[in-house]
């Protein structure tokens, strides 16, 4: 995704990064070609041979019809495209921030817990493996993103922080004969496989061999990493770990699930491509309005530095918007102008290191100053305005 200063007119316009621009070339080098070459033969009166007639074309509303529709076509495709764009971002970002939450609480359930150090230890280890969980659980979620499809273990580049001696090396072959041998997409292909390699996704901890074992045999790993987080909370309740009342622990579970919605949400939107049809016809319909303008602007032109340069700027405007939607259409993709998914997934880990690196106590300061420096201010200004003293209680509050 690229960030770019709004206010700066004329680098956005000479920008070529992510531009549409020149894939638009094509077209326009042959508009001018073809305008330039109808402008040579009316310069050279060889139109009349052509064409029986200098005004071969004696009216613009077939021109005007085509346009129109074309025009309209590409409106509606830009719009669907930027309506896919903007809520494959929303879904990932509520996707997120659900999952994000969840962890919060469930961390916050054990606030103020005081128990044996085994106990302690056991909340200590918990917490930890919950959270590399979910660090999986984005990991994987993203993988199938970007592909479209169920993406396999060993096709995803996984880049474990811990330990250190690993930090920074990304590997996607997990040394496990049952990734090889486990279910696999028939969907995948190798070019969305090289995707899912090229991702470099940061987790807490590589996989284990039990969980390689079980995601290389699983259907919808986002679904069955979910499940390991629920079994691993409802153990912890049923031993007395996690003593948090029931239908507050059940919060957990809702947010967990809104994010797998947010989650099913976005992949419809990377696995369910632009209707072929749409497409289709609007392909079909950009290749004749190219064939035909040049002929049209040299009718009522007749220039023959108009003509190309008339023709150029109109096919790749109609070019231009038609790329954009093309862009917009796949938001998971490796395009300059796609999510940037690794961001997102290494902002969420971040958020999961917070939550670790805090201790289960909240911050209250020593001999409660803060606290009481703000009630002594309050009631000051509350006695104010008991006693009717309101010049002292408006230079208090102003």
């Amino acid at each position: 995704m690229i960030n770019y200063d709004h206010h700066d007119n004329l680098r956005i316009i000479f920008r070529l990064t992510g531009s549409v621009a020149p894939k638009c070339l094509p077209v326009g080098i042959f508009e001018i070609l073809v305008g330039t070459g109808l402008g040579l033969l009316r310069e050279f009166e060889l139109t009349d041979d052509l064409f029986s007639t200098k005004d071969y074309i004696y009216h613009p509303m077939n021109l005007a019809i085509i346009g129109s529709v074309m025009g309209y076509l590409l409106v509606m495709r830009t719009n669907m495209a930027l309506e896919r764009w903007m809520g494959g971002i929303g879904e990932v970002r509520s996707m997120h921030q659900k999952w994000s939450f969840a962890h919060n609480c469930l961390n916050g359930f054990f606030s103020g817990k005081i128990a044996s150090r085994e106990v302690m230890d056991r909340i200590h280890y918990f917490r930890v493996r919950v959270a590399h969980w979910f660090a999986l659980l984005s990991c994987v979620a993203f993988a199938t993103l970007r592909t479209g499809h169920e993406a396999t273990l060993g096709d995803i580049g996984i880049c474990p922080k811990f330990p250190a001696a690993q930090s920074g090396h990304c590997t996607f072959s997990p040394a496990d004969p049952h990734e090889e041998t486990g279910h696999k997409s028939s969907c995948c292909s190798k070019e969305h496989s090289q995707d899912a390699r090229d991702m470099n996704l940061a987790v807490l901890h590589a996989p284990s061999p039990e969980e390689i074992k079980l995601l290389a045999t699983s259907h919808d790993k986002v679904h069955t990493i979910c499940l390991w987080i629920t079994q691993a909370i409802m153990v912890e309740v049923r031993h007395g770990i996690l003593d948090a009342p029931p239908p507050i622990v059940t919060r957990i579970f809702q947010d967990i699930s809104t994010g797998v919605l947010g989650f099913h949400q976005a992949l419809k939107v990377a696995h369910v491509p632009f209707p072929f049809p749409f497409a289709q016809m609007v392909a079909f319909l950009l290749v004749v309005f190219y064939i035909i303008v040049p002929f049209y602007v040299d009718a009522f032109m007749k220039s023959l530095v108009l003509t190309p340069v008339i023709s150029c700027i109109i096919c790749m405007s109609f070019c231009g918007l038609n790329l954009i939607s093309v862009e917009l259409e796949a938001p998971f993709g490796t395009d300059m102008n796609d999510i940037d998914m690794e961001n997102l997934h290494e902002a969420f880990v971040k958020t999961l290191e917070d939550v670790i690196r805090n201790p289960m106590f909240p911050p209250v300061p020593h001999g409660n100053h803060i606290e009481r420096e703000i009630l002594e201010e309050y009631e000051s200004t509350l006695t104010n305005w008991a006693s009717g003293d309101l010049d002292g209680f408006r230079s208090t509050n102003y």
